[in-house]
């Protein structure tokens, strides 16, 4: 934590935007366990810059799929210390297995150039 703490005094008073990527914390927390509380996340943030947004990205199942429900869930926990950014999860059909494909790599890639003029600071 005090490498982390050293990192954000280089920032102080920096204005800093935030890009999130679902999948990689969906996957994270499935092979070690640990998931980020977006509001300690934004608190530490604050202490030494000026956080203009937190933008989660994430690919949303359709209403059918068994993933929906607990996607709304844990985005309603979230919503208040993040802005959600959402596009529909795509699904693939491959030798008769369905394959779920919700790469927002690019719309982060887009969401950065688009927000660039009001940061000084991106976080990933």
């Amino acid at each position: 934590m005090k490498k982390y703490l050293e990192i954000l005094k280089k920032l102080k008073g920096k204005k800093v935007g935030v890009f999130v990527d679902d999948a990689n914390l969906f996957y994270a927390k499935k092979k070690v366990g640990w998931q980020v509380d977006f509001g300690k996340f934004r608190s530490l943030l604050e202490q030494t810059t000026e956080v203009v947004f937190i933008h989660y990205h994430i690919a949303m199942p359709a209403k059918w799929d068994t993933a929906y429900k607990s996607s709304m869930v844990y985005l309603d926990k979230i919503k208040k210390a993040v802005d959600i950014k959402t596009k529909l999860l795509k699904y693939i059909r491959s030798n008769g297995v369905l394959i779920k494909k919700g790469d927002v790599d690019l719309e982060i890639a887009v969401d950065v150039m688009r927000n660039l003029k009001n940061i000084d600071c991106v976080i990933i």
